[in-house]
């Protein structure tokens, strides 16, 4: 038996919302790592992060952090 149209779109729902929480995680795990690694950061940078919708950059930016030297050096702001 397939599944009714109720079915899909709640799947899809609960697709799109799991996918927002990893974004929303990496967003706070990379801002605290920087919080951390370069003391105040400013609240554009706070802002743009934010604003990253996309989990693979996000993690990309956490890695990077981990060992830049500033916080121009990820170009984020």
């Amino acid at each position: 038996m397939g599944r009714t149209i109720a079915q899909a779109l709640i799947e899809e729902g609960m697709e799109i919302g799991v996918e927002k929480g990893i974004i929303q995680t990496n967003q706070e795990r990379l801002i605290e790592l920087m919080q951390l690694r370069f003391q105040n950061i400013k609240p554009e940078t706070n802002a743009k992060i934010r604003s990253i919708q996309d989990a693979d950059r996000l993690t990309t930016l956490f890695r990077c952090a981990l060992s830049a030297k500033s916080v121009d050096e990820l170009g984020i702001e």
